[in-house]
């Protein structure tokens, strides 16, 4: 009972104190995220209040700023996990659906696993998708738990869901470099995500008229929020 209140309190904090991104109340973090995505990446940003180890799906994000039939979808490297928002006896759980895998055969589907028993490492990303509930217009929830002190997240090559495990929004950087051909893939309201390919010095993305913009470095990713990053070989992505 003492951590359910502890979780209120610092929730309550969150809404009162609106222009602060992430609170912690004692051995408990509550991060604030505003958005007006339909898809919407989140970093898991804390550990487990109990074990401080992964945190499962069902702890990570809470259900009371979302609407029934929101999903969940974790991504394992070959196959996305998905969780529905479901409600029964006034509570509202994450409930495990299907395990899609692509593979040479096509996409598959088989049972989930349990949203209590699914763990997510600090920066690994999870797949908000706003359902037919959810009116259209901008909305803030809440992602909480045992704060963490990772600033980078490691990836293997291929798709990688990732985020900001971050109190504050800064842009990522490749640590050792990035290869050439590695992509970020940012979602965008009501558009394709916003692609960043490196070429080997830069990285540069075509914006809404075909023009292709050159930068030097990638864009500020806000606290708690993600991207996939697609890599050609293992690498190191620092949030400085």
């Amino acid at each position: 009972m003492k951590k359910l209140l502890s979780i209120a309190v610092c929730a309550s904090a969150v809404a009162a104190f609106a222009t602060d991104t992430e609170v912690v109340c004692g051995s408990v973090g509550v991060t604030a995220i505003t958005s007006s995505l339909t898809n919407t990446v989140v970093a898991v940003s804390f550990t487990d209040l109990a074990s401080s180890g992964n945190i499962t799906v069902s702890n990570i994000v809470k259900t009371a700023n979302l609407e029934v039939d929101d999903i969940l979808y974790v991504f394992n490297g070959n196959s996305y996990e998905s969780y529905t928002l479901k409600a029964s006896g006034g509570v509202k759980y994450w409930d495990k659906t299907v395990n899609y895998t692509l593979g040479t055969g096509g996409l598959s589907a088989s049972e989930g696993t349990a949203a209590s028993l699914a763990t997510l490492a600090v920066g690994q990303g999870l797949w908000l998708v706003r359902g037919p509930n959810w009116n259209g217009s901008e909305f803030t929830f809440y992602i909480y738990g045992k704060p963490a002190n990772e600033t980078s997240v490691s990836v293997s090559a291929g798709s990688n869901l990732i985020g900001n495990p971050t109190a504050s929004d800064v842009s990522p950087t490749v640590q050792g470099g990035a290869t050439t051909g590695d992509q970020v893939l940012i979602p965008q309201n009501y558009k394709f995500p916003r692609t960043y390919t490196w070429n080997g010095t830069a990285w540069s993305y075509t914006d809404s008229n075909h023009l292709k913009k050159t930068q030097a470095q990638l864009p500020v990713i806000k606290a708690g929020t993600g991207f996939w990053y697609v890599a050609k070989g293992s690498a190191t992505i620092k949030f400085n």
